[in-house]
């Protein structure tokens, strides 16, 4: 997969099956670090979260999009939250397992801080990972975002309290001209 034919494509009720597929696909996989996964159960559950996520979007509090190669849907990453007072992004993400391993999501979180710090004016974003997961862990430090604190008991996952990192980027350490 050549990764500049990676590109993030904001998130619409039309991709409502296509969303629900991938997710429904990767069930196990995603569930080990994702407690949402367990509550979609239907294509009618993802379009409500797509609708959901469209009026956080007219809002200007958040923004998703789907990571696609060549009008192929591989994953989600975008903002969560986006503080227009404090100017901080909360990032969130996931790949399909048989995405992962190829850069696809450096490539995709790279693509996205550019979007925040250029087009939301954003002065931090912050990627918050369960401490254990690992090959989530590892797409902010391969792109400079440094370790900020730990967050105990950040999460619930299916009835367990889970530790997470935060890891920080500011907009004056974006190396602009990647």
């Amino acid at each position: 997969m050549i990764l500049e034919q990676v590109t993030l494509q904001r998130l619409r009720a039309q991709d409502r099956d296509a969303l629900f597929a991938l997710v429904d696909g990767n069930r196990t996989f995603l569930r080990e670090w994702l407690p949402w996964v367990d509550s979609t159960t239907s294509v009618d559950e993802t379009a409500k979260f797509l609708s959901a996520i469209e009026e956080e979007y007219s809002a200007g509090r958040s923004v998703h999009f789907g990571i696609t190669h060549r009008e192929q849907l591989l994953g989600v990453c975008g903002f969560h939250r986006i503080d227009a007072c404090t100017r901080v992004g909360e990032v969130g993400y996931w790949l399909a397992q048989s995405n992962t391993g190829q850069g696809v999501m450096t490539h995709a979180l790279n693509l996205l801080a550019y979007r925040g710090f250029t087009r939301h004016r954003l002065h931090r974003i912050e990627v918050s990972c369960a401490v254990d997961n690992h090959k989530s862990r590892a797409v902010p430090e391969r792109l400079g975002f440094r370790l900020d604190k730990h967050l105990h008991q950040r999460e619930d996952l299916h009835g367990r309290p889970i530790d997470h990192v935060l890891y920080v980027l500011l907009a004056d350490e974006y190396p602009y001209d990647q």
